[in-house]
């Protein structure tokens, strides 16, 4: 019996045992319900993870070429980033590094209007690195070789394309498309309103790494003024051909002494032929829209296509042109060899009746008065004329590197300056009306202001004087009357109390663009020196040019790894001999007749294979705007 009733008790405790390793098998074949209560708490660490925010950017400090998770990044934004209005950038204040360039007479950042009004409107705390505009290049090579730089860079232009592309592909500049996409509100805005912008920032990987100034404006063009005093004199029109503008230039050369100094010394066309703009005069009339720098040596052909000009027919006409006026005495004997110094000196003297260049800084004072812009010309009469504009894009300004903690916020705050109002602010300084922005700064020097109308002491420069807003930007009262000190010139007073001039591209949109979106459709300038010329060129060049532009090649480029090695490789040598033999078939010191032994030339130092990656680009470029 004794022996029945431990056999009984030990079967029981085996089937006891067996069940109990049985369940967890039988529910997790059955699907029950504690199967699912077991998975799900395993999520909470998942959670966890993402709270443990200190261990994950002390990762991410170790190695800061390990771009944080999506996923993770976004719980960290939502909780810095204001998304509900766009000031200020944050919820709480944020405190970031970033270097920006000083010049000689600038004061400390922290005590410049800019960055004391946009800390407190933001919330976001700058810690500034500092360089001179004059110690950038030395030391630009081993900040960057040395990892010693801040989180976010702020210098217009401060890197080449090449540096931009190879410092993204290395990933010391971070890939800021997704935080474009989530918070640059407003640069999205103008990337569909301006498709070649996005195209242009977009390096060869697909990737944008540099956030540069969008410019819709027309004052990115060639600079081609004449002495309309002179046509007034001679009872000329200006010219609308090239065979006019010979009539005019040789008309100019018969005056005799115009200036009254008792020596014929007028020069009908002034130039130091280092200024491509000299050559562009030429070769847009000749249906090739380009700025004329032979450095590059692009151009935009009638058929849409671009070029290296050098090589190009419209090229040898050009030549053969400059060769003419050079010969018979029409441009300056010392265009090829003449410095700046001696130009200005040439025009002080009011000698000069053309010049492919901005009179104000070639003239004595005074004397820019009797300038004006000139028609762009054309080879045949009726044809239309094709007038250079530079591109959009340019001035690649804001950076964010692989330091910056919180890559968010540096996206979202640059991108409020994608707006007119305060593109403006950043350009021009407070409204000296609006208290806020004056707060702080009431007894200074800075600010702008609003008129309804001009008075004698204004100059309109484009819009409609009976309906637009006249704005005062040279730093004026309500009378034109400047309130600077009279031993301060404007960028002296910019400088030192609003944003240094270097880095006054952190306006980026152009100011035409928000002259119109602000409801500034005309510009008053003071009548002083620097006023009055600038106002005078630009209101001749509206009425005379700004019709005729075209968008130029691209000012921002990035070539694939390909292109680019062929270019660094090979452009300079390229360019010079163009250069030099371009002054050589100008001056007769070569004969027209060995033009095409020079293109020979051309394409045995591989111009041919350059012209075809200008090409090749362009076509990438225009493809990737639709």
């Amino acid at each position: 019996m004794k022996k029945l009733l431990c056999l009984l008790l030990a079967t029981l405790m085996i089937l006891s045992m067996f069940a109990a390793c049985s369940k967890p098998a039988k529910d997790s074949s059955t699907g029950d319900t504690s199967s699912s209560s077991s998975e799900k708490k395993e999520e909470p660490k998942k959670e966890e993870t993402k709270k443990e925010e200190p261990k994950k950017e002390e990762t991410k400090k170790e190695d800061k070429k390990e771009e944080p998770k999506k996923e993770e990044a976004k719980t960290e934004e939502k909780s810095l980033v204001n998304t509900d209005m766009m000031l200020p950038v944050t919820k709480e204040e944020v405190e970031m590094d970033i270097l920006v360039r000083l010049t000689t007479d600038s004061a400390e950042p922290e005590e410049i209007w800019f960055w004391q009004y946009y800390q407190r409107k933001t919330n976001v705390k700058w810690d500034f690195v500092t360089v001179l505009d004059s110690a950038w290049g030395e030391r630009k090579p081993i900040m960057m070789a040395t990892g010693d730089y801040p989180g976010t860079i702020l210098i217009s232009d401060a890197f080449t394309n090449n540096e931009i592309n190879n410092f993204g592909k290395d990933g010391t500049f971070i890939a800021l498309n997704d935080y474009i996409d989530d918070y640059g509100y407003n640069m999205t805005q103008r990337f569909n309103e301006f498709p070649d912008a996005k195209a242009a920032m977009t390096c060869p990987d697909g990737n944008i790494y540099a956030l540069a100034k969008i410019g819709p404006t027309y004052l990115g063009s060639i600079n081609a003024n004449i002495n309309a005093v002179w046509l007034e004199k001679l009872g000329l029109d200006l010219p609308t051909t090239l065979d006019e503008f010979y009539d005019v230039l040789k008309a100019f050369k018969g005056m005799g002494d115009v200036n009254g100094d008792g020596i014929e010394n007028e020069i009908p066309w002034g130039a130091r032929w280092e200024n491509g703009q000299n050559r562009g005069v030429i070769l847009n009339a000749l249906g090739l829209v380009t700025n004329g720098d032979i450095g590059n040596g692009v151009a935009i052909k009638p058929d849409g296509s671009a070029c290296y000009f050098p090589m190009q027919q419209e090229y040898l006409k050009y030549i053969e042109y400059a060769n003419k006026l050079y010969t018979e005495g029409l441009i300056d004997p010392d265009a090829f060899t003449i410095t700046e110094e001696e130009l200005v000196a040439k025009g002080q003297l009011q000698t000069i009746g053309f010049m492919a260049a901005t009179p104000r800084y070639y003239t004595a004072e005074g004397g820019w008065e009797e300038y004006t812009y000139i028609i762009p010309m054309t080879e045949n009469k009726g044809d239309r004329p094709v007038w250079f504009k530079s591109s959009y894009t340019y001035s690649p300004t804001f950076f964010v590197t692989d330091a910056c903690e919180y890559p968010e916020v540096a996206v979202r705050w640059i991108d409020i300056f994608y707006t007119a109002e305060h593109s403006a602010l950043a350009g021009y300084g407070p409204n000296r009306n609006d208290p806020d922005q004056m707060e702080g700064w009431e007894d200074t020097f800075i600010g702008w202001i609003a008129v309804d109308k001009p008075n004698e002491n204004m100059i309109w420069t484009m819009g409609d004087p009976g309906t637009a807003t006249y704005v005062s930007l040279s730093f004026s009262d309500e009378k034109g009357v400047p309130f600077r000190p009279a031993d301060m010139s404007t960028v002296q007073l910019r400088n030192m109390y609003m944003l240094p001039w270097a880095s006054a591209h952190i306006f980026m949109m152009g100011d035409e663009w928000f002259y119109t979106e602000n409801g500034w459709a005309i510009t008053a300038y003071t009548n002083d020196f620097s006023g009055t010329t600038e106002a005078i060129w630009r209101k001749s060049f509206v009425e005379n040019a700004k019709e005729y532009q075209v968008l130029g090649y691209p000012s921002m480029v990035f070539y694939n790894d390909e292109e680019s090695e062929f270019i660094n490789e090979n452009l300079t040598l390229i360019t010079d001999y163009a250069k030099a033999e371009e002054a050589k078939f100008i001056t007769g010191a070569r004969p027209l007749s060995e033009f095409n032994d020079y293109i020979e030339q051309l394409k045995n130092l591989r111009a041919d294979e350059y012209d075809e990656i200008l090409y090749n680009y362009y076509e990438r470029y225009k493809a990737s705007l639709n």
